[in-house]
């Protein structure tokens, strides 16, 4: 975990990485049937919930091959854009598949939530992926892989990518670990002491000038991919609108929504630097009285990679750490500043 404290007046913020999570999708055979439950490991918080809901869709396709797959382009001829949907008594598909009998077949996998379908071109898929505007209403964009499965060894050779190995795997399911493609944006904030007679509360948080689109592509080998930037970076988000939380003193607590954010490289120019705002009030009692804050960060700071790139798969904190400057008082009397003499005469 990194940490970088940035300070101007009267606001600080402090940004941490996190590890990377993911959530985990079985296929299991029922006969030689492909049937599919999910379950998400105790480990990782996919999706900010703890499984998949009733009505999820997940975008499955296939590829079967006369041999190996590994070396071979993939394609989708065995399982095209298959519509996976969780119900409540799990997970169900249209057009059902069966494991080949050929005991020199293999199939390989590629999923991914929510229900994008790929295009592929030369073995290669490729995912567009929109953020939503509604910070709110933002989706986590994950993909999975399995090569060379087969029906004696259904987690296959590799499990996104990387080489897997069947001692530690069972040989009835099929497990796809998802992994997260986009990169996760925490906001919090705290007093940095206690203020007596003023309350500070949290109103608002807005982010500008990044992107809001991209092109995500697997690898030919079916490993972690790389994105592309779609249009301009220019998109703003507002995590936070009209709050209503107080920062309590050296108790860190999130505000707003958390941000699902298309993984790229910060803009630091002079110019549309990628920043963020956050607004509070300070509120005095005696007498009554509220006063409105207002700040900007740049979002690029030295904890992240190169000091300006999100990265996938990572969850970035900013903590704004609120310290009010106290008005005191001294008093000092000046000297008299000039001595008039004024004779008068008596008689």
């Amino acid at each position: 975990m990194k940490k970088l404290l940035l300070s101007a007046a009267c606001v600080a913020a402090v940004m941490c990485s996190c590890t990377s999570e993911e959530e985990n999708v079985t296929a299991v055979a029922s006969g030689d049937k492909l049937s599919f439950s999910t379950y998400v490991d105790m480990n990782s918080r996919a999706l900010d919930k703890s499984s998949f809901a009733v009505n999820d869709v997940l975008c499955i396709n296939a590829f079967q091959y006369s041999g190996s797959t590994v070396g071979q382009q993939f394609t989708n001829n065995f399982m095209q854009n298959e519509a996976l949907t969780k119900t409540s008594t799990g997970w169900t598909y249209v057009n059902s598949k069966f494991w080949p009998m050929n005991a020199t077949d293999r199939i390989s996998f590629v999923a991914s939530y929510p229900n994008i379908a790929p295009s592929i071109s030369e073995g290669i898929c490729s995912f567009d992926f929109s953020v939503n505007a509604n910070a709110a209403s933002q989706q986590d964009f994950m993909w999975s892989t399995i090569t060379d499965a087969h029906r004696n060894d259904r987690n296959g050779t590799h499990q996104n990518g990387v080489l897997e190995n069947p001692a530690t795997s069972p040989l009835n399911d099929v497990v796809l670990h998802f992994r997260h493609a986009l990169s996760k944006v925490v906001f919090s904030a705290k007093a940095a002491t206690y203020y007596n007679g003023a309350t500070i509360t949290i109103t608002d948080i807005e982010v500008n000038n990044l992107y809001g689109a991209g092109t995500y592509s697997l690898t030919s080998a079916l490993g972690k991919g790389s994105w592309v930037m779609a249009g301009e970076q220019n998109c703003g988000y507002t995590p936070l609108s009209g709050g209503t939380t107080t920062a309590i003193d050296t108790y860190t607590r999130t505000f707003g929504t958390s941000l699902l954010m298309v993984p790229q490289v910060l803009n630091t120019a002079d110019e549309n630097p990628s920043t963020v705002t956050i607004k509070y009030t300070v509120n005095y009692s005696n007498p009554s009285k509220v006063v409105n804050e207002e700040k900007t960060f740049n979002l690029a700071t030295a904890a992240l990679k190169d000091g300006n790139t999100w990265e996938q798969d990572k969850v970035y904190n900013y903590i704004f750490n609120i310290t009010l400057d106290m008005i005191t008082f001294d008093a000092v009397v000046d000297n008299w500043s000039e001595t008039v003499n004024s004779e008068i005469s008596v008689m």
